[in-house]
């Protein structure tokens, strides 16, 4: 039980780690907004993309990981 509870503190890290680069890359974005070039918006994009994508998957996981624990607590997980 332990090794879960520590890889969900791992997972949550990951998103909150993904979270903040997110929103420092949207407050880039913001902050440019009229000077960015469009290659450099480009980039953003790109960068933003791939936070999203990256927390979607953790997010996947963490839920998975969670019905496992409830699972283990003979609990229902609530979908």
């Amino acid at each position: 039980m332990f090794i879960n509870m520590q890889e969900l503190l791992n997972i949550l890290r990951q998103e909150v780690e993904l979270h903040e680069q997110l929103i420092m890359l949207l407050q880039k974005e913001s902050e440019g907004f009229g000077r960015l070039r469009g290659s450099e918006l480009l980039k953003l994009q790109g960068e933003k993309s791939r936070c999203v994508r990256a927390s979607a998957r953790l997010e996947s996981e963490r839920i998975e990981l969670v019905e496992k624990i409830a699972h283990s607590w003979k609990m229902r997980s609530k979908k």
